[in-house]
């Protein structure tokens, strides 16, 4: 999931793209792994409502 995020930096990817490429099976279990990768990495990793998530660089 980190090297989707990388590769993707600043394009919103949506939840059902993320759950694909990481054989994550809901929404409450990828909010999880988000999670656990968030305070693994330090990664500010965005929640943008309705559409999925992203990490902006400056």
């Amino acid at each position: 999931m980190f090297h989707l995020f990388m590769t993707n930096l600043n394009r919103t990817i949506e939840a059902q793209e993320i759950m694909d490429y990481s054989s994550i099976k809901s929404l409450s279990a990828l909010r999880v792994a988000l999670n656990k990768l968030k305070q693994l990495t330090g990664v500010e990793i965005r929640s943008i409502h309705g559409v999925g998530y992203r990490v902006e660089v400056c």
